[in-house]
Formats: structure tokens, sequence, C-alpha cells
């Protein structure tokens, strides 16, 4: 029964003696802060983690050259109607491939069909004759480094083609919407805590500077 009465206290922690629309949206923004943070923490770790491996080039993580590179002669049929983009799609299909489509090139004067499709951890490159429908299927199968690499830039460059790199377009710029909310709904747990107003403010005003700062000494402006 104590266990219950504290937990209870935690969760809707308000200033003593105060009630009505204010605390009630104090316990509101409280509950928003912790559970938007636990919804999202692996995602943000995830996204803090890969981001430091992008901007340090280390050994440790290095992936590319422990990449394993396979090619071997493929025969497909190749559709006569659609888009270069639905031809690509009907001919992985075929080959038991699956990822996102890139760099799909068709030269009819040359009688070749071409193409790269990405998913974490493995790449492949097509070419194909499109008379004959033979040709070659080269992969390349990356290691785990490699999957932390590519998902974290995985999301960007406009729409996907493929149905799972948008489910996690969409996680990512969900996780960027929380990052925001739990800013925001911070900052505001932070006004209502008068013991922290002090040195919040300090540091508040250090992170302003140094982020100012640096966007005028890495910019360029034209007034």
């Amino acid at each position: 029964m104590r266990s219950i009465i504290l937990r209870s206290i935690v969760e809707n922690q308000v200033p003593i003696g105060q009630s009505g629309p204010a605390s009630a949206f104090q316990r509101l923004n409280r509950k928003i802060h912790i559970y938007a943070g636990m919804f999202s923490i692996l995602f943000i770790v995830f996204f803090g983690l890969s981001g430091f491996i992008l901007n340090h080039r280390w050994k440790l993580w290095e992936w590319f050259p422990s990449r394993v590179e396979t090619t071997r002669e493929i025969a497909v049929q190749i559709p006569a109607d659609g888009a270069d983009l639905q031809k690509a799609r009907a001919i992985l299909k075929q080959i038991n491939i699956d990822g996102e489509l890139q760099r799909i090139v068709s030269e009819p004067t040359k009688q070749s069909f071409s193409f790269d499709v990405q998913r974490p951890g493995q790449t492949a490159n097509v070419k194909l004759d499109t008379v004959s429908g033979k040709g070659t299927l080269k992969t390349t199968d990356l290691n785990a480094w490699s999957i932390l690499h590519i998902m974290h830039i995985f999301s960007g460059h406009g729409d996907k083609n493929w149905k799972w790199a948008n489910v996690w377009k969409f996680f990512s710029d969900l996780t960027a919407i929380i990052m925001v909310i739990l800013a925001v709904s911070g900052f505001y747990m932070w006004l209502n805590l008068k013991t922290a107003r002090r040195w919040g403010l300090i540091f508040l005003e250090i992170g302003a500077v140094v982020f100012f700062l640096l966007v005028w000494l890495l910019s360029k402006f034209n007034f």
C-alpha cells in the first residue's frame, strides 16, 4: 500500500498547495516527458551512437574493408511494360532480393538495364542484357557496424520506394519530434522547480552562448 501511494505521488508530483488547471497541466507535461522518453529511448541512443560513429572514423568500427563480395550469373524475365522502377522491382522478386532501389539505368541502344539495391547489411548491383534477360548479380555483405552507419542516413533524400525504408523514415521523423518534445517539456519542468532555477539558468546560458558562438564561427552571414 505504501509503495502504491509513493508511486502515485511521484507520477503526479506538483508543488504542494497547488491545484486546478496549472497543476493538471504540470502532471500531463511530466507524463508526456517520461513516457515519450521511454518510448524513444532506444531510438535516441541509436541515433546518438551512430552519429558519433559517423563523426569519428576509427578503426574499431571500420566496416568497408571487411565486406564480402559475391558475383554470380542470373537469368530473369524483364517485363515489357511498366516504368523502370516497376521492372526493377519485378526482377528483384525473381532473384529473391529486397531493398531500396537506387541508380536505375536503362540504355535501350546498348540493350542494357542495371540498378543498385540497398538494405542495412547488404548492397547489390544487377546488370542485365535486355534481349536475353541474362546478366550478373553482385552482392556485398557488410558487418554489424555498417548497419549503424547505413540506418542513420537511410531515411534521407526524399521518398523511398521500399516499404520498410518508409517505415524506418516514419520512426526517424517521430524520434526527431519526440526529442523536441522532451526539450520543451523538460524546460517547462525546470521552470516549476524553484530549487533548480539558478543552476538551470546558468547551464542554459552556457549552452546558448556555445551554440550561437559555433553557429557564428562556422557560418557565413550576408547582412
